[in-house]
């Protein structure tokens, strides 16, 4: 008995934060549904919102178009090692930067 009237307390206790401010009310999903007339258009939409995942659909294409892609610093390095499709990228870009410091400290040649 004491555990169903816990678990009613919770379950009553987390209907009350359900619906944090900022959240859909029961009023506005009437009114959006009420101002649902199935035209084309609507349907478009329908479509579209059931076909594309959340991730795309929160892209904000004018906030992506504002990202500067240019450098405001550069790395020096001397040459490139290849790796030969070895699969250890990271390893030889690392190496890649700590080369270039050593050719500098130790007046070395490339």
């Amino acid at each position: 008995m004491k555990k169903i009237v816990v678990l009613a307390l919770a379950l009553v206790g987390m209907s009350a934060y359900a619906q944090p401010k900022g959240s859909i009310s029961g009023d506005m999903l009437r009114e959006i549904e009420s101002s649902y007339k199935g035209t084309p258009a609507d349907k478009a939409i329908r479509n579209a919102l059931n076909t594309t995942s959340i991730a795309v659909l929160a892209e904000n294409a004018e906030n992506a178009a504002m990202i500067d892609t240019n450098f405001s610093d550069r790395v020096k390095t001397v040459g490139i090692t290849d790796q030969k499709s070895s699969g250890r990228c990271w390893l030889f870009t690392g190496l890649n930067v700590l080369r270039a410091a050593a050719i500098d400290k130790y007046n070395l040649g490339d």
